[in-house]
């Protein structure tokens, strides 16, 4: 029977042993199965709210107006000039600078002549 209480006594550490790595790892599972459930309803619970058909809607029409406006500057780009149809311009307006200093050089003896003459007028009438 000694032999047979040994067996018994090795068993029952053994069993005691197994029974609370059992325990340990059923703790462990449920703990973590249970805050995995909490993530998961906070998780629902975020999409409810963000991802809600009004806010999904309200979202699509803002999407639309942007889609609208982008649409209207692009058509107005497209007939803007481009860089170097401006340099062009920016050439020409320096070209019409110089132009118009030649002309307004010859034109002050004509403006001085037509001053003469209104002057010699203004003296006839005056007479």
């Amino acid at each position: 029977m000694s032999a047979l209480s040994i067996e018994f006594g090795a068993l029952a550490s053994w069993l005691s042993v197994i029974t609370s790595m059992g325990t340990l790892i059923f703790v462990v599972i449920t703990h973590r199965s249970g805050r995995n459930e909490t993530r998961i309803a906070e998780v629902e619970g975020k999409v409810e709210t963000k991802a809600s058909k009004d806010h999904v809607s309200n979202l699509a029409a803002k999407i639309d107006v942007a889609e609208d406006k982008i649409t209207r500057m692009q058509s107005h780009i497209e007939h803007m000039p481009d860089k170097d149809t401006t340099h062009r311009l920016e050439l020409a307006i320096g070209e019409l600078r110089t132009e118009m200093r030649g002309i307004s050089e010859k034109v002050k003896p004509i403006s001085a002549m037509a001053d003469r003459i209104q002057e010699v007028l203004l003296e006839k009438v005056a007479r």
